[in-house]
């Protein structure tokens, strides 16, 4: 191989990692951005093993799976973290809910953080509103 071929090769490859590094950086941009929402807006820290919170990304994937299907403010109930900022949670819509919902409970959806809202129903209910 000429040695200059070999130098565009390596210059090519090294702008690869930068994209990732971009879509790193605007995800965890993202992801400030929700836990700063969840505090101002309802005084709320992020999921707990658990405890309940609600989808706020339009689709997500079951999982399982790696096919996204709609999930939009989904209640749930937090199982675990199984990587930093990724969560497995469980549906969990309440017995008042229609049939249509409670047909997906427990289903388990992987969760970034910055799909997750913080609880809004549960945080209403027991403030008395």
């Amino acid at each position: 191989m000429h040695p200059h071929a070999q130098i565009e090769q390596l210059s090519f490859d090294f702008f690869i990692p930068l994209d990732k590094l971009k879509e790193q950086r605007e995800l965890e941009e993202r992801r400030k951005s929700q836990r700063k929402s969840w505090n101002v807006c309802w005084n709320w820290y992020g999921p707990r093993v658990g405890e309940p919170l609600e989808v706020d990304a339009t689709c997500v994937k079951r999982l399982g799976e790696d096919h996204l299907s709609y999930w939009f403010c989904a209640p749930c109930i937090a199982e675990k973290e199984i990587e930093p900022d990724v969560w497995v949670a469980r549906v969990e819509y309440p017995e008042d809910a229609p049939l249509h919902c409670r047909q997906m409970n427990g289903t388990r959806l992987v969760l970034d953080v910055a799909d997750i809202w913080a609880p809004t129903r549960h945080l209403t209910s027991l403030r008395g509103n």
